[in-house]
């Protein structure tokens, strides 16, 4: 991008921003190994320092314009949000679990079903708002805040309306759903004063969703053909009954190639998606860029699963890093943008909401570690 300066009657070329991770799988291992050990020494009550601390390490390891990221929030915290969510949680708790085996009835199973799912329905977007809230305004840069300033009613209708759409047409609305969650996310998400924006649309992705689906549905219509002929084989050897354990060894092969295939399309979905979120993403008068392609990705994603499969977990971290050096590595801010413009604008969140997430596994992070 290039803007005409009159005044000084030239050509200013803006070279595009990029972060970065100075983080070690080797540091963050033995963070790890300190957290494990004193959560098990205090029987479980150390988790919230050990997340934060885990968090305050990945935050303040990436860097922007030369300056690094700082983490803002304390264990302490997380554990009196944790304290509140079980307060609220436990008559939840009661009615759904503990009602139906003291009154063994068919409408008890069915009010305590009829609880879970509505529960699940109304916190999972509560959750999803509170947790970015909290989130952002735990972090700075400069001593600037980032905040979230989302409603969770307006997400609500996001959220349940996308999952029925999704639901009625098989997950061909997928790819709206999500790119309407990443609208409602970004577009209520600032630094200081400054906003974030999307402009993307889901129609963009569909295209390559459905190639995707087509390739997964031709993987088990040709893994059930395979499955056929054997068993078809059996019986045209005049057995009576087909041999299933040879059945399934048989299924071997097909399901290897099957599952290579829709790995392989995935990837390349992923890819494109990546690309296309982060280019319909602003951030003022910039706009965010993403080189990532299939091919690193896939070696990105073999690479970590060999490291934790073979070591049995234990390169986690090193995951977690590589992750977040490759994503940072790949996404640039393109165009001009006057930072020191830019105003203090805090705003206030609890924690209670972030364990309110962690309980439910809810987390709209896209693809940043925090």
């Amino acid at each position: 991008m290039a803007e005409f300066v009159a005044t000084a009657g030239r050509i200013v070329r803006y070279v595009p921003r990029q972060a970065a991770f100075y983080g070690s799988g080797g540091t963050l291992f033995g963070i790890y190994l300190r957290n494990i050990l004193l959560t098990l020494i205090t029987l479980g009550v150390y988790y919230f320092w050990a997340k934060n601390r885990t968090r305050t390490y990945l935050v303040t390891q990436c860097e922007f314009e030369g300056d690094r990221f700082a983490w803002h929030g304390t264990g302490k915290e997380l554990f009196k949000g944790a304290l509140k969510l079980l307060v609220i949680g436990l008559p939840i708790a009661f009615l759904a679990f503990v009602v139906p085996v003291l009154w063994e009835s068919v409408f008890a199973q069915l009010a305590s079903q009829a609880v879970l799912f509505l529960v699940y329905v109304l916190l999972v977007p509560l959750a999803s708002v509170a947790s970015r809230r909290y989130r952002m305004t735990r972090v700075s840069w400069r001593g600037i805040r980032f905040s979230f300033r989302g409603r969770a009613r307006d997400f609500f209708k996001v959220y349940v309306g996308g999952s029925f759409l999704t639901t009625i047409t098989l997950g061909l609305y997928y790819p709206y759903w999500q790119t309407r969650i990443r609208k409602f996310m970004t577009d209520h998400s600032y630094f200081g004063n400054a906003r974030f924006g999307f402009d993307g649309d889901g129609k963009a992705l569909f295209g390559r969703f459905l190639a995707l689906v087509a390739v997964i549905a031709g993987g088990l219509v040709f893994i059930g053909v395979s499955f056929g002929r054997v068993v078809m084989s059996a019986f045209a050897k005049g057995e009576r009954a087909p041999d299933f354990v040879r059945a399934l060894m048989g299924l071997i092969g097909p399901l290897l190639v099957s599952g290579a295939v829709v790995l392989v399309v995935w990837l390349w979905f992923a890819a494109f998606r990546h690309r296309y979120n982060w280019s319909h993403t602003t951030f003022g008068t910039a706009r965010f860029r993403s080189t990532v392609t299939a091919g690193p990705l896939f070696l990105l994603a073999l690479t970590n699963t060999l490291l934790t499969v073979i070591t049995l977990g234990l390169a986690i971290p090193w995951v977690i890093v590589r992750n977040a050096k490759f994503y940072l590595a790949n996404v640039q801010l393109d165009g001009p943008l006057d930072l020191t413009a830019i105003l203090q604008e805090a705003q206030a969140a609890g924690a209670t909401g972030e364990s309110l997430a962690d309980a439910l596994d809810v987390d709209f992070g896209f693809e940043l570690p925090l």
